[in-house]
């Protein structure tokens, strides 16, 4: 059968795209408005691979272009479910929005998989369901706030800070509901900060619109720093600095820490989790954390891509050419930093609990084989 991909323009979605086809998967369809996405990253997917990936243009919630496009490339036997808006900050404004096309447009993705006897699914949900308990109420016991700043388990309550948080946990209600009215297959996959690029330099994240994930946004101010790249917004801040949203977080340095994963190991983990679906053995709804169980803080980030901007530096100078200051004259490169205002909505510590992945998708597990924030960085300054 084939393999329906919603989303599969964009970042992460393009990246399992990729993953599958490696893992021998060519039968693929992808879905996607293009609303914040671009179709170049596939093209080149194509071109590589030598393999054509029909691309529909359109939303999962246009419940008629769906059902055409079951019926004219099935048998349809497996979906990744990426496509959804994913900015805590912009749910906070157009709350609505994200309603709508998340929550509703699955429910509506769930009801044609079902009528079409297609019903293994895995779904793009996220660490943002856990929330956060306690740290932002005043006077909470210190055992309470421990336990909130603990890594996160697959079982652990769920305290939504934003209208994104909801709407993911909503679509994993609707995935839960339809899996115990019918015999679903389903892995819902909370992923935790997902950074990093194809190491080819062939695909990355490329958001059409403003980025709003941390690493694009160092990329794209150290880069305007050393000339490289112009800024997108005419209003974009001239020189450059990097926005570093709330200092004060109860952590070693005060800024928030997360648990950062390669875009490469978190598609490996989609395709990995597919596989464990259809296994005879497998349990009607799996859920699992994919993170690295570790994790780094906004300024850690910062001096790991200043670390690696100031190899390519190096080696710009030992090839001779004009993109970086001669060797006498080469202070180390720092990145210009503006200190703001937590965001509303963000928690200060989201790291992952993943023994149930390493337990039950032991391929995706790679232990110290795992790519490191040297690799995410590396690759995000490839890509960009």
């Amino acid at each position: 059968g084939t393999l329906l991909i919603t989303g599969g323009c964009g970042y992460i979605g393009s990246h399992t795209v990729q993953v599958l086809l490696d893992a021998g998967y060519t039968r693929l369809v992808v879905l996607d408005t293009l609303a914040n996405a671009s179709p170049a990253s596939l093209y080149r997917i194509e071109q590589a691979a030598g393999i054509p990936i029909p691309l529909v243009v359109g939303d999962v919630g246009d419940e008629p272009l769906l059902r055409d496009l079951f019926r004219r490339y099935g048998p349809i036997t497996g979906v990744f479910h990426f496509a959804g808006r994913k900015s805590v900050a912009e749910s906070v404004r157009q709350e609505a929005a994200y309603w709508r096309d998340n929550v509703v447009a699955t429910a509506t993705l769930i009801r044609v998989m079902n009528d079409e006897g297609c019903r293994t699914i895995v779904f793009s949900s996220s660490a943002v369901v856990y929330g956060a308990a306690a740290p932002d109420f005043p006077h909470a016991p210190p055992a309470v706030i421990q336990a909130a700043y603990a890594a996160k388990r697959e079982t652990d309550p769920f305290y939504p800070t934003n209208p994104y948080a909801w709407t993911k946990l909503a679509c994993e209600e609707l995935l839960r509901d339809a899996a115990a009215a019918a015999p679903w297959r389903v892995a819902l996959l909370r992923y935790f900060n997902p950074v990093g690029a194809h190491p080819s330099g062939l695909i990355g994240e490329d958001p059409v619109n403003q980025a709003t994930n941390l690493m694009p946004i160092v990329a794209n101010v150290a880069a305007r720093h050393l000339g490289l790249l112009a800024a997108r917004d005419a209003s974009a801040a001239d020189p450059p600095v990097l926005p570093v949203f709330g200092t004060d977080y109860s952590t070693p340095d005060g800024t928030a820490v997360r648990d950062f994963i390669h875009v490469m190991d978190l598609a490996r983990g989609h395709v990995d989790a597919y596989d464990a679906l259809m296994a005879p053995t497998a349990t009607v709804v799996q859920t699992f954390n994919l993170g690295l169980g570790r994790g780094a803080s906004v300024l850690e980030v910062v001096r790991a891509f200043e670390s690696v901007v100031q190899a390519w530096q190096a080696e710009q100078r030992l090839a001779g050419h004009d993109a970086a200051p001669s060797p006498s004259s080469a202070p180390p490169f720092r990145l210009p930093i503006c200190k703001r205002p937590r965001r509303v909505g963000d928690v200060g510590l989201v790291v992952a609990d993943n023994r149930r992945a390493r337990t039950w998708l032991p391929r995706w597990w790679r232990g110290d084989d795992m790519l490191d924030l040297h690799a995410m960085c590396a690759d995000v300054w490839r890509w960009t």
